[in-house]
Order: structure tokens, then sequence, then C-alpha cells
């Protein structure tokens, strides 16, 4: 289980470190989601055989990843089904990015509502100093992750965010419409 996660991992530093701007990936069809769904398991099992040269974790797998090897058996696997590194990278962190933030984002209405109703309370309470008051706001924005960057945005929201606005209606769409079906394929890498 730990070598699947740490595999999926060293998937998304490959993604990051090879993925070129959006514009460079396909658009994202029932067909490109379809392919990629079935491809994914694939690479992760690459991964899992990788020869790590007795390192473990994620330092093993990232050598097996710099070596010539894994890249190329990598390279290979993705060409066999229609696919270049970039391609994937870009579809697959679009993917795995929209399909957070529309999982996240209700929850995290909903959290920030919630608190909203206890600051209101909070800051009704005349029995609580408003040093401690301010100290207590902050750790309750810190623990739904509402601190904000300097454009108001909530960190990790915001960050999603900005990968949501870079898709056409169609695409957001379409993976929302499929959200259910890429979480259960992410569950199945676990095993």
């Amino acid at each position: 289980m730990r070598r699947i996660i740490i595999a999926t991992l060293a998937l998304i530093c490959l993604c990051a470190t090879t993925a070129t701007a959006a514009d460079d990936r396909p658009e994202i069809t029932s067909s490109t989601l379809d392919n990629y769904l079935t491809v994914l398991p694939g690479i992760v099992a690459l991964f899992q055989k990788a020869d790590t040269g007795g390192a473990s974790g994620m330092e093993g797998l990232m050598g097996a990843l710099e070596g010539s090897q894994l890249s190329s058996m990598l390279t290979s696997y993705l060409s066999e089904n229609g696919w270049t590194a970039e391609e994937f990278a870009g579809v697959h962190g679009v993917i795995a990015s929209a399909t957070s933030y529309l999982v996240a984002k209700p929850e995290l209405a909903k959290a920030q509502q919630q608190m909203a109703a206890q600051k209101k309370e909070l800051m009704a309470d005349p029995n609580i100093p408003d040093a401690v008051k301010k100290q207590m706001v902050t750790l309750m924005e810190q623990q739904i992750g509402g601190v904000t960057d300097a454009g108001g945005k909530t960190g990790f929201m915001g960050q999603m965010e900005d990968v949501v606005k870079g898709l056409s209606p169609s695409e957001l769409k379409l993976i929302d419409a499929n959200k259910d079906r890429i979480i259960q394929v992410y569950r199945g890498l676990r095993q």
C-alpha cells in the first residue's frame, strides 16, 4: 500500500516536472478521459515494478525514474497508448486538480459557513479577551485552509480554482459528471 502511494506521488512529481502549458495538452473529451483512466493504473504498475536499486520510498522511485530503464518503459507505455509524456502529464494534472476542486468545494463551503457562525459567537463573547479571540480565529481559519493569498483566494482552493478556470465549460462538465468514476480509479491505485 505504501509503495502504491509513493508511486502515485512519484507520478505526480513526473507530471509536475514534465507538464507544459495547459494549451499544449489535448482537449479533455470523453474518449481522452476513458483512455486516461485506462492508462493510469498501468503507469502505477510500472512504478511498482521499478528497480529502485535497493533504495526505498520516494528516493528509490525517483532514482528509478531518473534512470533510463523506467523512463524508457514509461515513454514506451504511454506511446503505445497514444500519449506523449507531456500530454499525459498535462491531462493528469488537470483532471486530478479539477476533481479535487469539485470534491472539496462543497465541503469547504460548509466548513466556512460553520466557521462564520462560530466566529460570530466567539466575537460576541464578552468573557474572552480580544487577543485570545484573534488567536482562536486564526487557528480556525488554518484548520479549514482558510488562509488567503494576496489575491484573497484560499491557498489550496485558489490553486485548484486557477486550474479549473483554464478548462472549457465542456471539459469541466465532463470531469464533474465523471468525478465518481475518476475517484474510483484513484482509489483502485491504492490497492
